[in-house]
């Protein structure tokens, strides 16, 4: 488990839902697509994120929670905080993700059911944004 991870609901059980967060910095609009070893796992979201050309892994890390229980990791200068809305079944969960700028959110909330499947949202310059890819974690 991350140290930059905050427990909401101070401890951690089998009922508990780890989400998966990797930041991508996307730059250099029009140019060809150029996505690292390090991102392959999502280059299909990757290549529908928009006309950027270059993708640059901009760190990784992880939320475990309990459901009605949240955790925020800081990655790429935000904060993501993801709120567990319902235990994991079926290797699905439903969340509420919201991304902070300087401890204020951007925008509102957004509630998904999230799967090994990556769920995929924007932050910052649309030119040059950071791309949040949600997954859920496999134990």
């Amino acid at each position: 488990m991350c140290a930059s991870a905050l427990f909401a609901s101070g401890s951690v059980s089998a009922e508990d839902v780890t989400v998966s967060v990797q930041a991508v910095a996307a730059s250099n609009p029009g140019a060809k697509q150029s996505i690292p070893a390090s991102l392959k796992a999502y280059e299909a979201q990757l290549k529908d994120a928009g006309p950027f050309g270059t993708f640059t892994d901009a760190g990784k890390d992880a939320v475990k929670a309990a459901a009605g229980a949240s955790g925020s990791v800081s990655l790429s200068g935000y904060a993501v905080e993801v709120t567990v809305l319902s235990k994991a079944e079926k290797g699905r969960a439903k969340v509420q993700i919201t991304i902070k700028e300087n401890g204020k959110a951007i925008g509102s909330p957004l509630k998904t059911e999230l799967s090994s499947r990556p769920f995929m949202t924007k932050a910052g310059d649309p030119n040059a944004p950071k791309i949040f890819l949600f997954t859920i974690k496999d134990e």
